[in-house]
């Protein structure tokens, strides 16, 4: 758990490297319902650098006059819905625009029977979204996806099948 000299360390270093760019005149100080509770957040996941890093921007997006109103307080409590994993996925959809193929392999217990009759899962929401993201935990991957999205962050189509 970080303490507050670790949160002011990191604001002095990573927020302030996020608005270096910013003319002073446009840096102003964040509305608390956003600055707040991102603060309080970074005391539990400051350590882990890819959810540190979206607190960073939101914060350096509250204090931009001219993206100010881009910073709403919602995005704390989605930032705290994610794994480490998860935000590294979500950075790589922010990165790169394009369709992120899946596959999901379904099995009748009969060879006579529909698939639509009864089926088991036999491998689900498999893709290479995790190792293009570097995430630790690939195995994972199908449970992330499925908090994705839960949470509206991306969706997976249903009903296209081969």
């Amino acid at each position: 758990m970080w303490g507050y000299d670790q949160i002011r360390e990191f604001t002095a270093t990573k927020v302030a490297e996020k608005l270096k760019d910013i003319a002073p005149e446009n840096i102003v100080t964040p509305h608390p319902n956003v600055a707040g509770p991102a603060i309080e957040a970074l005391r539990y996941t400051g350590h882990e650098e890819s959810l540190s890093e979206m607190y960073a921007s939101l914060l350096a997006t509250a204090m931009n006059k001219d993206t100010i109103q881009k910073a709403h307080p919602a995005f704390v409590d989605i930032i705290k819905q994610l794994t480490p994993d998860e935000a590294k996925i979500v950075r790589g959809f922010a990165k790169d625009e394009s369709i992120n193929p899946l596959i999901s392999v379904l099995a009748t217990s009969r060879p006579d029977k529909n698939i639509y009759d009864g089926y088991s899962i036999i491998l689900k929401n498999f893709s290479q979204i995790g190792e293009r993201a570097g995430c630790d935990y690939v195995q994972l991957i199908p449970a992330y996806l499925d908090n994705l999205v839960r949470m509206g962050l991306c969706e997976i189509p249903e009903g296209v099948s081969v």
